[in-house]
């Protein structure tokens, strides 16, 4: 059986991944609103370093980086436990948008 955290990881990512599909459909572009914009841009809100961890650009995108989830996540989180393993990810996702916002700088 899958640990807790890395199950709803993988369930949150493919919510919102669906999420997204069915939005646009609608005419409603979540993708303007939850994915990370240039910090300097007019678009740019704070939060966004955290909800663009769940935002994806196509069906491989997703299906890599769940499937690196659910490859190495349950490891991670029976060494770590569930909070440091939690912690671990959100941590990376956030250094990853601060990274990727010092380059485009």
């Amino acid at each position: 059986m899958m640990p807790t955290v890395t199950k709803n990881l993988i369930i949150i990512n493919v919510l919102v991944f669906f999420g997204t599909i069915v939005a646009q459909r609608y005419g409603l572009d979540l993708t303007n609103y939850l994915g990370l914009h240039f910090f300097l841009a007019s678009d740019f809100n704070p939060a966004q370093l955290i909800t663009y961890m769940f935002m994806h650009g196509g069906f491989s995108h997703i299906f890599f980086n769940m499937f690196a989830v659910f490859m190495f996540g349950p490891i991670l989180e029976q060494t770590w436990g569930p909070k440091r393993f939690l912690f671990y990810y959100i941590l990376c996702g956030i250094g990853a948008g601060l990274i990727q916002e010092g380059v485009q700088y």
